[in-house]
């Protein structure tokens, strides 16, 4: 069967589909506005797959990536709901305008191609932890020390915008801080700085397994209104030099970084877990 032909296209694009479906079904499963049994809540999962499967035709180099369903979920969900009949009318194709211009700031994020370049994630999650060292280099040594290196929750605290990390109602008011900042997310690194600042006495004493699950289950674990977070961000953001995050001083290459593949994180945590620690909360005997 010839690559270009109709039936070919055809699987392919069922496939792509599939995908997608796979993911969207999964978005927000807390909420009833999208997991509820409702028709009204099937076609809210609709728009979203409509949307993500357009972008990924329209956008053949990046295609569908898991994770933006959760990029594009809080965006319908505003309009969806909004008072307005004519937004809830046309919320599918303003979610899709929004999320494409979203994607043009975010998109190289999810190209797994640039991840060591720097424009991908790892040179975003590099300037993260040489952040945070500059902030607080006693916390910062004591994470290294014990090998949590940024990538085991930095990773989809950027990518997602913290849209897993916190509830919807949270996501959204802190979508409006970060979309705010002149510099297109540079906040959202001093937001991630703020949030281990205000958990270090935890962590300072925690073990590799018990920051970890601290880390990647965040609103759980630590009891904090994000507006605080917020505040503290912006305070953070005030004591470092402005450009700052634009410069390549915070981005090093110590002798104890480790390069991990950021698709294989959950397997060096663990790895690294059943190594260094006595973990018996993340690590499945």
């Amino acid at each position: 069967m010839a690559s270009n032909s109709a039936w070919n296209c055809y699987f392919k694009d069922q496939a792509l589909m599939d995908e997608i479906n796979k993911d969207v079904t999964r978005t927000f499963p807390d909420l009833h506005f999208y997991s509820g049994k409702s028709g009204t809540n099937t076609i809210h999962y609709e728009g979203l797959r409509h949307a993500l499967f357009i972008f990924a035709k329209l956008n053949p180099g990046i295609r569908y990536v898991q994770g933006m369903n959760e990029i594009i979920a809080p965006l319908y969900y505003v309009f969806a709901t909004s008072e307005s009949a004519e937004c809830v009318e046309n919320a599918e194709a303003d979610t899709f305008f929004c999320f494409t211009n979203l994607m043009s700031e975010i998109r190289d994020h999810f190209i797994k191609t640039l991840d060591t370049s720097d424009l991908g994630v790892t040179h975003t999650i590099f300037k993260l932890d040489g952040l945070l060292k500059r902030l607080d280099p006693q916390l910062w040594q004591n994470l290294h020390a014990k090998q949590i290196h940024p990538q085991f929750y930095g990773f989809r605290w950027i990518t997602l915008l913290m849209s897993q990390e916190f509830t919807l109602p949270d996501t959204l008011r802190l979508w409006d801080s970060f979309f705010s900042d002149s510099h297109r997310f540079h906040f959202l690194l001093f937001f991630c700085c703020a949030m281990i600042l205000h958990a270090k006495e935890k962590l300072l004493v925690g073990s590799f397994g018990d920051n970890i699950y601290l880390l990647q289950h965040y609103a759980a674990q630590v009891d904090v209104d994000p507006t605080f977070l917020l505040a503290k961000a912006a305070e953070l953001q005030k004591a470092v030099p402005p450009g700052l995050l634009d410069s390549s001083e915070l981005v090093e290459t110590p002798t104890d970084r480790v390069e991990l593949d950021l698709k294989e994180t959950d397997a060096d945590i663990r790895r690294i877990a059943r190594q260094n620690s006595k973990n018996t909360k993340y690590v499945q005997k």
